[in-house]
């Protein structure tokens, strides 16, 4: 069998690039938020930087030791801190949201596949009892039904799953 006019083929590669554009769009809106925190952190890394250069300049010995008793350098870290806290937050989130509406629109994607195979001629019902046959009672349309009611969040966790080791959340 064969796609004879090329249709799964493209609906396929759509999907990919439309796929890659909501990655890229969220990859953009991660370096966004992190620039803003890189942003709002400079002011006082600058402030640091100059203490210590008036320090040098002024032939103190300035030791690591020294920089990590400065009151700024202390607050610094807190800062830190927070703006990380804040951001780890907030790219978890976008990015639990994103793997949330991929795997819904996969879902949608692979129904959508599945109809213009099954449209074109391309699936081919079971027909040798016992392997590959329906299971007692239930036809195509039965199972398309089941399957399209089933829950999403299996799906949810098992991209979480494969993709590191376990859901991002």
């Amino acid at each position: 069998m064969s796609d004879p006019d090329g249709s799964l083929y493209l609906q396929a590669q759509l999907y990919q690039r439309k796929l890659a554009a909501r990655d890229a769009a969220l990859a953009r809106r991660i370096v966004a938020r992190y620039a803003k925190a890189y942003q709002s952190l400079r002011g006082s890394f600058d402030a640091l930087a100059g203490e210590i250069a008036q320090n040098i300049a002024r032939n103190q010995v300035f030791t690591i030791d020294r920089v990590r008793r400065l009151e700024r350098y202390a607050l610094l870290l807190d800062q830190v801190d927070a703006q990380l806290r804040e951001f780890s937050r907030y790219a978890a989130m976008e990015i639990s949201s994103q793997q949330a509406a991929e795997v819904r629109e996969a879902l949608r994607r692979a129904a959508e596949l599945r109809a213009t195979a099954a449209g074109q001629g391309l699936l081919s019902a079971p027909d040798i009892e016992g392997r590959g046959a329906y299971p007692p009672g239930a036809d195509e349309r039965r199972i398309d039904e089941l399957f399209n009611r089933l829950n999403n969040e299996p799906y949810l966790h098992l991209v979480g799953t494969m993709a590191d080791g376990m859901p991002l959340y």
